[in-house]
């Protein structure tokens, strides 16, 4: 499947340095290849994941899914008990999976003696841990809200159904589990 984001997405709260260097980038580009289909996957099962990439592919001339289009633009909508809800584009909550596997990949560095952690002389030691699981957060919302517009725009579509029958254990694990302060 062709890339949702690239690179060039990890500004703002999302920051990595130097993402337009070759190196960085590639290294980026790598992990949003890998992340972006574990993501979808996890999210939208097996079936759903095939036909939203082949829908996804077929750029520039998409046939026309509402759904489809809706996880890329986002949307507000009414959840099944009256609360209304807003639904990020996809590439939201994936920006976060991804900056939290670029993170998570960072804390050490592989050398030809081993994995080692850098250290500066003229720096003091500090943590992303903070910043990567209040992202992490923000991407669990994200999905539990793209959860529930799944639900609701699919609930008579029996490929649907059955996912989200084997998926019910995904609420507390996943993508849809929070992590604490202490990374956990």
């Amino acid at each position: 499947m062709q890339s949702i984001i690239n690179n060039t997405a990890f500004v703002g709260d999302y920051f990595v340095a130097n993402q337009t260097s070759v190196p960085v980038a590639a290294n980026l580009n790598n992990i949003v290849a890998v992340n972006q289909e574990k993501y979808l996957r996890e999210l939208l099962g097996p079936i759903y994941y095939e036909r939203f990439a082949d829908w996804y592919d077929t750029n520039p001339t998409r046939p026309a899914n509402e759904t489809f289009e809706k996880l890329l633009t986002g949307t507000t909508f009414t959840s099944t008990w009256g609360v209304i809800m807003y639904m990020p584009p996809i590439s939201k909550p994936l920006k976060a999976y991804c900056y939290s596997a670029w993170n998570n990949r960072n804390a050490t560095q592989t050398v030809a003696m081993g994995e080692v952690e850098t250290e500066s002389q003229n720096a003091m030691m500090a943590s992303a841990t903070l910043k990567v699981v209040n992202r992490w957060n923000e991407m669990v919302s994200e999905t539990i809200a793209t959860w529930e517009w799944l639900n609701k725009q699919l609930k008579n579509e029996s490929d649907w159904t059955t996912w989200v029958n084997q998926a019910r254990w995904y609420y507390t694990q996943g993508i849809f589990k929070r992590k604490n302060r202490l990374d956990l």
